[in-house]
C-alpha cells in the first residue's frame, strides 16, 4: 500500500484470505489517497467473497461462468463457488483463451470473441475501468438457454415448422408436377389425332406458321446482310427463300374397304398408313391426319423434286403394306386374308408454286391429288396439267 510499492497509484485487491479464526473468505480493497500529489494514506475496505459474488451476480444459465479480473489477469472472484484464492487468467477460465491476454481486452474495452464453439464476453467495470467483468459460455449453452426460455407450445411449433415446411413443399411439388403433366396431356390431346397419334389439322397449321415465319426471318436476314455488303446486296435480295413442300395423301377406294371389311378394319388401315408415314419420313417432317382418310405431310427445306421423290417412296411403301383386318371382320372370300390398299398423292412447293399461305399450298396439293385420282389412282402428281390438257403429269405406280 505504500507509495514506493504502488508507484502507479492503482486500486488493488489483496489475495483472498480468512480473517483470524473465521472461515469466511475475504479480500481487501486498498485505495491510495493523495493530496497535492503527496501520499496521505490508504482507504482499505474488507469485503467478504460472498458479497463480491453477489455484486457480480450469478448468471441464470448454469453453463455460464462470470469472473471479476484485474489488469494483471488475477481473478478476484468467480460466480462459481470455489475456495481457491489464486485463480488467474487464462488457466482458470479455459484453454481456448490462451491466445487472448488481459491487456488486449482492457485496451479493447467491451467486446465479444467466439472461438471453437466457445464465447467470451467482457466489459470494464468501475469509473476508471480498473477491472473487467468476463463471462464464458459455449454454443451448447446458448441453445440450452434458448430452449429454456421458450414455452412448450412455442417450442412445439418451432420444432414442427421444418416438418411442416417439408410437407408443404412436397405437396406443392407433387401438385405442380401433376398439373404440368395434366397440361402436357391436354396439349397433346389438343394437337394429336386420337386414332393415329399423328398431328391433327390444328397442330399442322401451327407448324406451318412457325416454319413460314422462320423462312421469312432467314430471307430478311439474308437481305440485310447483303445491304451491309454493298454490291453483294443485289445478290442477297435475289436469293430465294428456303424451299418448303407439302404432300396431300388420300387412300384410294377407302369406302370399299369399310364396306368390305367393316369400319374397325378401316381404322386398322388408317393406323397402318400413319405407321408408314412415321417410318419413311425425316425427324423434321410433320405427318398429320386432316380428317377421314385424308393425310398431309409438311416437308421443311425440301424442293419440289425432293418432295416428289419422297411421295413416290411413300406410295410404294403403302402399296407393299398388307393390313390384318379387325377380329370381327367378315371372312375373306378370296385372297390372302389381308387388306391391300393404295394411296394417291398431290405435291406442292411454296416457292415454285408461288404459294404464300397455308390455304394456297393446301389448295395446290389438293388439286394435284385430285388429278392423280383422275389419272387412275395409286400415283403421285407434282405439277398442274399443261395448258389445253385436262390431265396433269403424274408419276405412275
Amino acid at each position: 500500500m505504500l507509495p514506493e510499492r504502488d508507484a502507479s497509484r492503482e486500486i488493488r485487491w489483496t489475495r483472498v484470505y480468512t480473517q483470524f479464526e473465521s472461515t469466511q473468505l475475504r479480500t481487501t480493497l486498498s485505495i491510495p489517497v493523495y493530496v497535492e500529489d503527496r501520499f496521505r494514506g490508504v482507504v482499505a475496505v474488507d469485503v467478504a467473497l460472498s458479497r463480491l459474488r453477489d455484486l457480480i451476480g450469478v448468471p441464470d444459465d448454469a453453463g455460464t461462468t462470470r469472473f471479476l479480473m484485474d489488469y494483471r489477469g488475477g481473478i478476484i472472484v468467480s460466480s462459481q463457488h470455489t475456495v481457491r484464492t489464486d485463480m488467474r487468467w487464462p488457466d482458470d477460465v479455459g484453454p481456448t483463451w490462451r491466445g487472448v491476454t488481459p491487456q488486449q481486452m482492457f485496451q479493447a474495452g467491451a467486446g465479444m470473441r467466439h472461438v471453437d464453439g466457445e464465447y467470451l464476453l467482457y466489459q470494464p467495470v468501475g469509473q476508471r475501468g480498473t477491472w473487467l467483468l468476463v463471462e464464458t459460455f459455449s454454443d451448447v449453452d446458448v441453445w440450452r438457454a434458448v430452449l429454456k426460455r421458450t414455452s412448450a407450445p412455442l417450442l412445439s411449433i418451432w420444432l414442427a415448422l421444418p416438418l411442416l415446411m417439408f410437407v408443404t413443399l412436397r405437396v406443392v411439388t407433387l401438385l405442380f408436377r401433376h398439373y404440368v403433366a395434366a397440361g402436357q396431356r391436354l396439349q397433346q390431346l389438343a394437337e394429336t389425332d386420337p386414332l393415329t397419334a399423328l398431328a391433327n389439322r390444328r397442330h399442322f397449321g401451327e407448324a406451318y406458321g412457325r416454319e413460314a415465319a422462320r423462312r421469312r426471318r432467314e430471307h430478311e436476314s439474308a437481305g440485310n446482310d447483303g445491304e451491309a455488303g454493298g454490291a453483294d446486296g443485289a445478290r442477297a435480295d435475289a436469293t430465294p427463300p428456303t424451299p418448303l413442300s407439302m404432300l396431300m395423301i388420300d387412300i384410294d377406294f377407302f369406302k370399299r374397304v369399310n364396306d368390305r371389311w367393316g369400319h374397325a378394319s378401316g381404322d386398322h388401315v388408317l393406323v397402318a398408313l400413319a405407321d408408314v408415314l412415321r417410318q419413311n419420313l425425316r425427324e423434321i417432317d410433320l405427318p398429320a391426319r386432316l380428317g377421314g382418310e385424308e393425310f398431309a405431310v409438311l416437308l421443311p427445306q425440301t424442293t419440289l423434286a425432293d418432295a416428289e421423290a419422297t411421295a413416290e417412296r411413300l406410295r410404294a411403301a403403302v402399296q407393299g403394306t398388307p393390313v390384318a383386318p379387325a377380329p370381327d371382320a367378315p371372312p375373306p372370300g378370296e385372297g390372302d386374308g389381308h387388306i391391300h390398299f393404295t394411296v394417291s398423292i398431290g405435291v406442292a412447293e411454296a416457292v415454285s408454286d408461288d404459294s404464300r399461305t397455308l390455304d394456297a399450298m393446301l389448295a395446290t396439293a389438293d388439286r394435284r391429288l385430285y388429278a392423280a385420282k383422275q389419272a387412275g389412282r395409286n400415283r403421285v402428281c407434282a405439277a398442274d396439267a399443261p395448258a389445253g390438257s385436262t390431265v396433269a403429269p403424274t408419276v405412275p405406280g
